[in-house]
């Protein structure tokens, strides 16, 4: 048992399928632990999305999404009268999407299937960032981590680290290997080295929370 972070294996979160037949999601992290999707106050996932189809839709609920595999998706917003009002297309590596979870939106895939990143806040209580690393060097990842939120009235609670690709990392000079999706959730600072000097490629998650 780790004391200054959490491992969370991306192969040993169970694979929920969704009940359309249009994808499945894993859970990597949720809190309260013991919530749903109805009363969570974060929640990151991971889904395999392989129809066209509306988005859930989440009241209350900030939204951040990327993609990690295939070839895009295309999310066409719309009002209430269901006219388009913005289009947005997300491909791997490409910029995170932030949006409300009350928004009207489809998808309409690129290709037969995407992988994407969720991060999901409760408005109001938590608020998210999410950085994505490009062959990053362990300096890189040292000032992109353990910086202060740059929200006005929120205090970092945790900060996690995903990757892209296998790679061996230290974490307090523990020997942590690492294998594609697997998640770090760091409970306080810590000091990561990259094994022979490896480039990381992954992304670095900002949770916090409202002080007021």
């Amino acid at each position: 048992m780790y004391t200054d972070f959490r491992l969370i294996h991306y192969r040993d979160c169970p694979d929920t399928p969704w009940k359309n037949g249009g994808g499945s999601t894993k859970q990597l992290f949720i809190s309260p632990q013991s919530a749903d999707l109805e009363n969570f106050d974060y929640r990151i996932s991971i889904a395999k999305v392989s129809s066209n189809g509306l988005f859930s839709r989440f009241k209350d609920v900030d939204r951040k999404l990327s993609i990690l595999e295939g070839s895009g998706l295309r999310l066409i917003i719309k009002d209430e009268e269901g006219q388009v009002i913005d289009s947005q297309l997300l491909a791997p590596k490409g910029n995170v999407f932030a949006f409300d979870g009350e928004n009207n939106i489809t998808s309409e895939l690129i290709g037969a299937f995407v992988l994407d990143f969720n991060v999901m806040t409760r408005r109001g209580k938590y608020h998210s960032e999410v950085d994505q690393l490009t062959n990053a060097s362990q300096a890189t990842i040292g000032e992109v981590l353990w910086t202060a939120c740059r929200r006005t009235g929120y205090t970092l609670a945790h900060e996690l680290l995903l990757t892209l690709e296998p790679i061996t990392v230290f974490v307090n000079d523990i020997e942590i290997q690492l294998e594609a999706y697997d998640l770090l959730i760091f409970t306080k600072e810590a000091r990561i080295t990259l094994k022979n000097n490896q480039k990381f490629n992954g992304l670095i998650i900002k949770l916090s929370n409202n002080i007021n």
